[in-house]
């Protein structure tokens, strides 16, 4: 049976899958095509969540590095976290993208390369896959990391792990409904 930080590295490990057969399967230039005025095209999740995982394993990658406080799983979580994961995990509202973090701000869909997006991308999820193997066996609950995106939020290791990789697919699916738009 597979360990809460093994299916956290699943996410990824999914949301990689998936975006590559869209990127196989895409035709000609549907990945940078929008399918509205400020709508991110495929192109642009992918930009979005190369910059959220800087973030993300920023704070992630020293925290399995440096914490060896062990416990078996599974492990719950609070309140607040758990709101947050079933609002990722669902189709809740899309929140306000941080300008740091919107792959819009600096020209967008023309500008951006796909190709060299994927392997940029390929790169953050080896480094998440890694992450959650050394997360293996670490108390994933009280392990704390500081939100990447906001200053007074701390999440539990496990939190961050499963939040990063919903929020992968999250916008996995919209780089799907934006090609399907561009070629439907």
């Amino acid at each position: 049976m597979p360990t809460q930080a093994q299916d956290y590295a699943n996410l990824h490990i999914q949301s990689q899958a998936r975006i590559h057969a869209l990127a196989d399967g895409a035709a000609g230039g549907a990945l940078v095509v929008r399918p509205a005025p400020g709508a991110w095209s495929a192109a642009e999740c992918v930009e979005h969540l190369n910059r959220v995982a800087e973030g993300y394993l920023g704070v992630i990658e020293p925290a399995v590095a440096a914490d060896a406080r062990r416990a078996e799983g599974p492990f719950a979580y609070g309140f607040v976290m758990r709101k947050m994961i079933s609002g990722m995990e669902g189709s809740g509202p899309a929140l306000k993208t941080p300008q740091a973090l919107n792959p819009a701000a600096k020209g967008g869909a023309p500008d951006l390369d796909p190709a060299a997006a994927l392997v940029a991308f390929d790169g953050y999820v080896a480094r998440y896959i890694a992450a959650c193997r050394r997360a293996e066996g670490l108390d994933l609950r009280r392990i704390k990391v500081r939100y990447p995106f906001g200053p007074l939020l701390r999440l539990p290791l496990g939190a961050a792990l499963q939040l990063s990789g919903l929020h992968a697919l999250r916008h996995v699916a919209q780089a799907e409904r934006a090609v399907a738009h561009a070629t439907g």
